[in-house]
């Protein structure tokens, strides 16, 4: 092509041209088009923040995992120890099964033997209770057939009275003890001897006809004023030949307001009688207690069954104030032992 001046005008403006066009659009896009670099900026931020993200979740992830394998480990090393424990537990579980066994048979043995114990002293008891009780009744049948003898004997009903014996004798011959005691008793053996023992320093030679009106100093002394001795030779008639219910009217006591010491010693009232000096309260319980008819003679005979009867149930010679005084120890033991045979 051939360019002439004309041409070459055209051209220039030609381009000129163009390029203000492109300046223009260039202009425009950068007013109205998208701004290049932000969206570069806003990439890179976007791929920062995703990367962050990734690695936080990366790394939550990990704790996570790791966590998670921790929790695997520990419940492994659990289990594994629950089972060593398990391993080492069982021989000293069958060892306890073993023991606990071993432990029952020697409590069951034990049980045993304690039952057998507790058998025999229930055996030993029973046997003991039917020895008393056989000695009892036995002792019992004996005194019983006592009575019914010396009942039927005396020809006596017996009196179902009672009233709470005092069991203090007093002494009409304290002062006297040296004195023969008086014979005619109707005991024998050891009944005699402690009959005799308890007589001599009682009643000495006066006997069966023993009496006094009152006692004092704890039964060793007769009161001033107040009568004691023979009955019979001081009164005129024998205390044997009177019925015990006629005595005990003479011993009841109907009280100082009503009777003083001097009528009591005139009217020829009586406070100790007999052989082995027997009080009122005394001589009434033990006359109830064996049966005896209050019709019945206040003899010697009656005298001895009723001492025998008191010494037995009492046991000693404790109610006798004169052989409790005078006597040594060794003397008491002796009659005491002589009581408990009869």
């Amino acid at each position: 092509m051939k360019f002439t001046s004309g041409n070459s005008s055209n051209y220039l403006a030609g381009a000129k041209e163009v390029n203000d066009i492109t300046t223009n659009i260039y202009n425009t896009s950068r007013q109205t088009g998208v701004d290049v670099n932000n969206l570069i900026q806003t990439e890179r931020k976007a791929r920062a923040t995703k990367l962050d993200s990734k690695n936080a979740a990366e790394g939550t992830i990990g704790k996570a995992a790791v966590n998670i394998s921790a929790r695997i480990k520990q419940g492994d090393i659990e289990r594994k120890s629950k089972k060593d424990v398990e391993k080492i537990m069982k021989p000293a579980k069958r060892m306890a099964g073993v023991l606990a066994l071993t432990n029952t048979g020697l409590a069951v043995k034990k049980m045993g033997q304690d039952a057998a114990i507790d058998a025999q002293e229930r055996a030993q008891l029973k046997a003991d209770r039917d020895a008393r009780a056989a000695t009892t009744a036995e002792q019992n049948a004996l005194l019983k057939a006592e009575q019914e003898k010396l009942i039927k004997l005396l020809g006596g009903k017996g009196d179902s009275s009672t009233e709470t014996p005092s069991t203090t004798t007093s002494t009409t011959t304290s002062s006297t003890s040296t004195l023969p005691v008086a014979t005619g008793t109707t005991l024998t053996g050891a009944s005699k001897t402690v009959a005799d023992a308890i007589a001599l320093p009682e009643s000495g030679s006066y006997g069966y006809e023993a009496f006094n009106q009152g006692g004092e100093k704890g039964g060793t002394a007769i009161p001033v004023g107040f009568k004691s001795g023979n009955y019979k030779e001081t009164f005129g008639s024998s205390l044997t030949d009177k019925t015990i219910g006629e005595i005990m009217e003479l011993q009841r006591d109907p009280g100082k307001s009503v009777m003083s010491d001097s009528d009591w010693v005139s009217s020829g009232k009586l406070h100790a009688v007999g052989r082995y000096q027997f009080i009122g309260n005394t001589l009434r319980d033990e006359v109830n207690r064996m049966g005896i008819s209050k019709d019945t003679k206040f003899t010697p005979e009656v005298q001895d069954q009723i001492f025998l009867s008191h010494a037995k149930r009492v046991g000693n010679i404790s109610p006798w104030v004169g052989p409790s005084n005078q006597y040594s120890s060794e003397k008491k033991t002796e009659l005491n032992n002589l009581i408990a045979s009869l």
